[in-house]
């Protein structure tokens, strides 16, 4: 029984998290994030997105890190984004799929234990 609802949840997993949307503004920069030590856009998405809170990602490739993420609670609003050359802002669009893989993710690592 375990087996199904495992090999089921994960094939949820799988399928939301390929439906990761993203709203990308280039040349943008969302105020108030914090490096990560992360160093391609794909990681530092998958990292956010399976983040609990985070919605929001400024990818730099000029800056050491590059990655920035959000980190605590704050209005996400697409018109608090500035201008800023070198820099593309990610903005989480699918948040509900977010929160069912996280879900899903809390569920299994509970169960391990």
């Amino acid at each position: 029984m375990w087996s199904e609802i495992f090999l089921m949840c994960v094939g949820v997993i799988c399928v939301a998290s390929e439906k990761k949307a993203w709203n990308v503004s280039s040349n943008a920069s969302f105020p108030g994030l914090y490096e990560i030590e992360i160093n391609n856009t794909e990681s530092c998405l998958s990292f956010c997105y399976y983040k609990k809170g985070c919605f929001v990602v400024n990818f730099d490739a000029s800056a050491v890190p590059p990655c920035s993420i959000q980190a605590t609670d704050i209005i996400v609003d697409s018109a608090l984004l500035k201008s800023k050359e070198n820099v593309t802002n990610y903005i989480l669009v699918n948040v509900d799929a977010k929160r069912k893989n996280n879900f899903f993710k809390h569920f299994f690592e509970n169960l391990v234990e």
